[in-house]
């Protein structure tokens, strides 16, 4: 019997400061994403469970750039400092001219929530 593998995406879309960040934040248990009230990121992310800390960039022509985080620890404030800075200099239109430059951040790291999901409860 070949296995059967679900993917789910969820995909977060609204007005200027209507909670997204907040609402991603509190799913994942992780403050990644800074909250305001003005218009501040201004590319697409993607948040994915990775067994190591890593981002991907693509910039406005389709090139692709990873960054390894890997002394990164998302389980302590400094590791959380360091991600959330790196993110800010990727996606913050209010605060980096280079975040215009990425079409798209795909972000990985340990996210416990995204790895176990009890498939078994799920009415198909």
């Amino acid at each position: 019997m070949t296995p059967v593998i679900y993917v789910f995406i969820l995909l977060f879309a609204g007005e200027t400061s209507s909670g997204k960040s907040t609402l991603i934040n509190r799913i994942i248990g992780k403050k990644i994403f800074k909250g305001r009230n003005l218009e501040s990121t201004s590319t697409v992310c993607k948040i994915r469970n990775s067994e190591s800390v890593r981002i991907i960039v693509e910039n406005v022509s389709g090139k692709k750039e990873v960054i390894h985080l890997t002394e990164c620890d998302v389980n302590t404030e400094g590791g959380l400092r360091k991600l959330r800075g790196t993110l800010k200099d990727l996606t913050d239109m209010t605060l980096s001219k280079e975040s215009t430059q990425y079409q798209s951040v795909d972000i990985g790291f340990p996210i416990p929530f995204l790895k176990v999901i009890n498939l078994s409860s799920l009415a198909l």
